[in-house]
C-alpha cells in the first residue's frame, strides 16, 4: 500500500525540505509526497518547487494566499486521494521522522475499523511529548458514552478479541506502549503528525475547513463525538517536533495579539461545531466529493 504524505510549508522552507528529506530516508515503502505552499510571501515557492522537480515521488502545490492550517492541508490530502491514496500521514513543515522504518510501519499496520486517525509520540528536543492533549470542546457527554468510547466501541477488534477487563486495564496504564483507542470527550491527538486511515476517507475529506489557525484537533475530536470513528494513539512510534519554525518567522512583536485572537475565533467556531447535529457535523467534513 503506498503512503501518501502532505507537509504545509508556510514561510519556512529549510525546515519543510529537512521534513521531506526525512520521508525519503523511510526503506521498504512506496511514499507520495504533496508539498503545499500556503501563499508565503517569500521566495519559498521558488525553493521548494525546485527542490521538488528533483524528487520524482513529490509533488509541489502553491496557493495563491494563505489558506489556513486545516483548508491549506486539506488542498494537499485532495491531490493525493485522486490519486488513489486512501492512507495519508500529516506531517507539520517541523516535524522530523527519526525512524527510517515508521512510514513502511505505518503504510502496513493493521487499523480497526472503527479508528479514522493514528497518531504518536511527538516529542520535542528535549523529549517532552505533546500527545495525546485534553480535548476543550465537547457536545455534551454522558457516563454511557464515557464508558462506551473508552473502550472504544465494540467494533474495536483490541476488545473483542480480548477479555474487556484487561482492554481497560491497557488504556489506563500510561506507560504501556500498546495503541490505546483515546475518548474522544477528554483526549486528542496533536495535529503535528496524524495518519488519516482508509476508514477516515470511507466518508470524509480532511480537516474540518472551518478553522484558520488552532482548534483543529478539538475539531476531530468533535467528529469522533458525535459519531462512531475513533483516534488511535500508539505511543512506541516517536517523532521529532522542533516546535513553531513557522511561527516564529512569521509573527513579529505583536505576536502573542495575534495568536490570542487566532485562538478565541478558531475556539468560536469549534463550539458551533460541536452545537451541530450528528448528521450536521458529518456533511461539514464532508467537502470535496
Amino acid at each position: 500500500m503506498a503512503l501518501g504524505v502532505v507537509i504545509l510549508n508556510y514561510l519556512n522552507y529549510s525546515c519543510t525540505i529537512e521534513c521531506v528529506e526525512s520521508v525519503l530516508r523511510q526503506h521498504d515503502v512506496e511514499t507520495r509526497i504533496a508539498v503545499v505552499d500556503n501563499g508565503s510571501p517569500n521566495d519559498s515557492a521558488d525553493r521548494l518547487a525546485a527542490f521538488c522537480a528533483g524528487v520524482p515521488n513529490a509533488e509541489f502545490i502553491a496557493n495563491a494566499e494563505n489558506l489556513g492550517f486545516a483548508k491549506g492541508n486539506n488542498v494537499g490530502i485532495a491531490v493525493l486521494r485522486r490519486q488513489g491514496i486512501d492512507r495519508i500521514l500529516v506531517l507539520n513543515s517541523d516535524i522530523v521522522l527519526t525512524d527510517d522504518t515508521l512510514a513502511g510501519t505505518l503504510s502496513r499496520m493493521d487499523v480497526p475499523d472503527n479508528v479514522g486517525v493514528v497518531g504518536f509520540r511527538t516529542e520535542n528536543a528535549e523529549g517532552r511529548n505533546s500527545t495525546p492533549r485534553n480535548v476543550t470542546v465537547r457536545s455534551g457527554v454522558t457516563i454511557f458514552r464515557d464508558i462506551y468510547t473508552t473502550l472504544g466501541g465494540f467494533k474495536n477488534k483490541y476488545i473483542t478479541s480480548r477479555p474487556i477487563v484487561s482492554t481497560v486495564r491497557k488504556a489506563v496504564a500510561q506507560h504501556d506502549d500498546s495503541p490505546r483507542i483515546l475518548n474522544p470527550n477528554s483526549e486528542t491527538l496533536h495535529g503535528a503528525a496524524l495518519l488519516f486511515t482508509e476508514n477516515f476517507f470511507r466518508d470524509y475529506d480532511g480537516f474540518y475547513p472551518g478553522t484558520f489557525l488552532y482548534y483543529e484537533e478539538d475539531c476531530l475530536s468533535i467528529l469522533c463525538q458525535k459519531t462512531g470513528l475513533r483516534e488511535m494513539y500508539c505511543p512506541a512510534y516517536r517523532v521529532l517536533h522542533k516546535e513553531r519554525g513557522s511561527a516564529k518567522m512569521a509573527w513579529s512583536k505583536d505576536a502573542e495579539e495575534i495568536q490570542r485572537q487566532r485562538q478565541i475565533e478558531s475556539r468560536a467556531v469549534a463550539q458551533r461545531l460541536a452545537k451541530m447535529s450528528a448528521t450536521q457535523v458529518r456533511e461539514a467534513f464532508r467537502f470535496d466529493r
